[in-house]
């Protein structure tokens, strides 16, 4: 384990080196050595947790409707 910067954390084997943000938990990069290839666009993150709050609607849970409003969880609690 190591860290590339202050705030994230880095594991890696032969195959992949996976980097987690330390303060979300989330993804920040999954390089597959083998291909060369990164899997996470740059500034991106993957695996964030979000809240979605949706419009109110007679319709039933398994039903969506329109979502209003959006919250990142990208920091502890």
């Amino acid at each position: 384990m190591s860290r590339k910067k202050k705030d994230e954390v880095s594991v890696e084997n032969e195959f992949y080196r996976i980097t987690v943000d330390a303060k979300s938990g989330s993804l920040t990069s999954i390089y597959d050595k083998k291909i060369e290839k990164e899997f996470v666009p740059e500034g991106e993150m993957s695996g964030l947790l979000s809240v979605e709050c949706e419009a109110p609607h007679p319709m039933s849970a398994w039903e969506r409707d329109q979502i209003t409003e959006v919250d990142k969880l990208n920091s502890g609690g």
